[in-house]
């Protein structure tokens, strides 16, 4: 890995990936595409991406998630949605890295995408303090 992509390793992205996730577990069984930056047609890593019966794994998984969550009250919700955002911020710096890398973007830009996500996850959680629930 080169030092430009060191980020990638302090994020715990490897040489290649799975692409779908159940909620417990990475996994796919379909094809491997390679990761490439528009920047420098550069390969940074690999995805194996999902089949249609991983995918239909994935929704059903989903779905008895869903049931789980909705039954937590909102407050939980909202505290779950801050710890989100706050291991966002803790890895600003590499996950804008790793936009910028895979977009193209300049690594303000990355940042920024990375920033506004985080600002969702505080809007989400004060909406949680207000809803009755």
């Amino acid at each position: 890995m080169s030092q430009d992509t060191k980020f990638l390793k302090s994020l715990n992205i490897s040489s290649s990936e799975k692409g779908g996730y159940d909620g417990s577990k990475w996994f796919a069984s379909g094809e491997t595409f390679p990761c490439v930056s528009p920047h420098d047609n550069k390969e940074f890593t690999k995805v194996q991406h999902c089949t249609l019966e991983d995918y239909e794994h994935c929704v059903k998984n989903m779905q008895g998630a869903w049931r789980t969550w909705a039954s937590l009250p909102a407050p939980k919700r909202g505290d779950i949605v801050r710890q989100l955002g706050e291991a966002l911020r803790a890895n600003l710096k590499d996950l804008g890295a790793v936009i910028s890398l895979e977009m193209g973007k300049i690594a303000g830009e990355g940042i920024g995408e990375v920033q506004e996500t985080i600002d969702i996850c505080d809007f989400a959680c004060g909406l949680s303090r207000a809803i009755n629930g």
